[in-house]
């Protein structure tokens, strides 16, 4: 008798789809949109071909999915709104843009439409070479569409809770605002900071900072604008969460650096 294959994928999809039908609210989502499985990637340079593993992973997933007859997609978003946070010594010209959302840079070669699109496609044009089926997103896109206007307006309505989850976990204290508008003077998102929310009027006061990394300098400006549709982003592990939920992601996993107790996952779990 042939022994049934034990493979981690099946497995996988298999705890998957027991975990959505035991939750009412998850099965609603699946029912209407089916299993979304999502992934990112930060378009800031040459991508190392390690990453491929998290694709070629959520690939196999969606296709362990559609092997249990569910309705399933693998969604690759560019997060191409998050800033140059790096000098780039190959293109020195370039580090006049250090704090500027990739999305918003001219493509480092002729051809393309901004550095974002230019380094996101050296990975994803590879992909029928590895098999991999994903449809292609833009996280800016996402933004400017109001996709995530909901989840920011919870977020900046529950600003204090967001800040104790970060001094629970980090275990020091957190009194940032969590959103980073682009600065409608120069264009940085990597130096602004949001200093007041009003939720009457749906709008952020925020400044510019010139000292507030040390890679890039702001330019100073203050002003006030709304946060929605595209004016501005999350930081990193408070989008995540909102991803998911705006996205209705039902399956993302990720590396060591991401997963570990405490890191990025812990957080966006939380919120």
């Amino acid at each position: 008798m042939l022994k049934k294959h034990d493979f981690w994928a099946d497995r996988m999809a298999d705890e998957i789809i027991a975990r959505v039908k035991k939750d009412e609210f998850l099965n609603k989502i699946v029912k209407k949109n089916g299993y979304l499985v999502y992934d990112e990637k930060t378009p800031s340079g040459e991508i190392h071909i390690g990453s491929g593993r998290g694709w070629i992973t959520h690939d196999v997933i969606t296709k362990a999915l559609k092997d249990k007859g569910v309705k399933a997609n693998f969604v690759l978003s560019n997060d191409d709104i998050d800033p140059l946070d790096k000098p780039v010594p190959e293109k020195p010209e370039y580090n006049k843009y250090l704090g500027t959302p990739f999305r918003n840079i001219p493509s480092p070669y002729p051809g393309y439409r901004s550095w974002a699109d230019y380094y996101f496609k050296q990975a994803t044009n590879k992909f029928d070479e590895y098999g991999i089926n994903a449809g292609l997103a833009s996280t800016g896109k996402d933004y400017e569409k109001g996709v995530f206007n909901d989840a920011i307006k919870i977020i900046l309505n529950n600003s204090a809770k967001v800040q104790n989850i970060f001094q629970r976990v980090y275990n020091k204290p957190y009194n940032k605002i969590p959103f980073n508008p682009i600065c409608e003077k120069c264009g940085k998102v990597g130096t602004t900071e949001t200093l007041s929310w009003d939720n009457e009027k749906e709008t952020i006061t925020y400044i510019c900072r010139k000292d507030l990394v040390a890679w890039s300098q702001g330019c100073n400006h203050k002003g006030e604008i709304s946060p929605y549709n595209g004016s501005g982003k999350l930081p990193w592990k408070v989008e995540w969460a909102a991803k998911w939920v705006s996205k209705k992601v039902m399956v993302e996993t990720g590396g060591k650096d991401h997963f570990t107790q405490g890191g990025s996952r812990t957080i966006a779990v939380l919120i």
